[in-house]
């Protein structure tokens, strides 16, 4: 059995013979999953965390794991829990994207400005009141993942701006190697460009934020009805582990639970709307006892206040 090395910022999984997930620690500043690939002669990186911290101690585990630096880095999509770590790659090793995800993280980075500092700290502040006021195990776990988060920001941003990726691919660009093939296929559906990463003779997918694992996926920088034909997509693929954006690895019965969700926010937000209610109304509608357990809580509100304003104005 392979010697796994360790980070406090995550926890590698082997799915495969030189196929590893890199899960994000609780405590860690990882703060999203990423992927270390073998494909035989070269070594691919999916994703790359939120801190450079972290990312330097995946690109470390690369190295020793394969034996070899890393070849390329891809980013799947620009939300910085996934592109910050972009701070830590090499200037010799090429990063890979989309072109839309490209021109998206350039443009959020040039957004940024003195500004944003007091207002991480001040969200840190009320997250960290939140911890400590927190009824249950699950707003415990959910305040303490986004105190976690805040401080990783803090601890990057100065370093900004990141790289931004330097090679665009199209549509789908398939990587072979000696040992395997990997597919690099862009879809939508999580932000205006997704990127999957297949490994077709191992069923295995690297999805991101594509999927979300026991944890309410995050609507309002999509569209739903990609998402959902994205969600056909993947089933389609077949792959037998699938390894999201947040948390453990998984399989199809969570890209089922995911279009469930977003069934279920629709009809929701749908009947609400016919029945007259309003903003506020929505905003007050409890989280569904099936979901109480998953991660994100917040992100229910937001789904539900995104699809309202969605379809109240159609």
């Amino acid at each position: 059995m392979v010697q796994l090395p360790t980070s406090q910022h995550f926890k590698l999984h082997e799915l495969g013979e030189g196929i590893f997930a890199a899960i994000h620690a609780p405590n860690g500043w990882a703060q999203s999953n990423a992927g270390i690939i073998d494909i035989g002669d070269r070594t691919l990186i999916y994703d790359t965390f939120i801190s450079p911290l972290a990312s330097r101690d995946l690109l470390a585990a690369a190295q020793t794991l394969t034996g070899r630096p890393t070849h390329l880095v891809i980013n799947s999509h620009y939300h910085n829990d996934h592109t910050w770590g972009n701070l830590a790659v090499p200037k010799e090793t090429d990063i890979i994207s989309t072109g839309r995800t490209r021109d998206l993280i350039a443009a959020r980075e040039s957004k940024l400005d003195p500004s944003y500092q007091p207002t991480i700290l001040k969200e840190l502040g009320e997250t960290q009141d939140r911890l400590e006021n927190a009824r249950n195990e699950n707003e415990r776990a959910h305040a303490k993942y986004f105190v976690v988060y805040y401080q990783a920001i803090l601890n990057t941003i100065s370093l900004l701006p990141s790289r931004v990726p330097n090679v665009i691919f199209r549509d789908e660009i398939e990587f072979t190697g000696t040992k395997r093939r990997a597919r690099l296929i862009e879809r939508g559906g999580h932000t205006a460009s997704d990127a999957i990463l297949y490994l077709p003779d191992d069923q295995v997918a690297f999805l991101s934020d594509l999927l979300f694992v026991k944890a309410h996926t995050y609507l309002e920088d999509g569209d739903p009805e990609e998402l959902l034909q994205t969600m056909d997509f993947i089933k389609e693929l077949g792959a037998e582990v699938l390894v999201g954006g947040h948390g453990n690895p998984g399989g199809m019965i969570d890209v089922d639970a995911i279009i469930d969700y977003i069934h279920e926010m629709n009809a929701l937000v749908r009947h609400a709307i016919q029945d007259g209610a309003s903003r506020e109304h929505i905003a007050s509608l409890p989280v569904p006892d099936k979901y109480l357990t998953w991660l994100f809580p917040n992100f229910y509100k937001e789904n539900i206040l995104f699809l309202y304003q969605r379809y109240s104005t159609q």
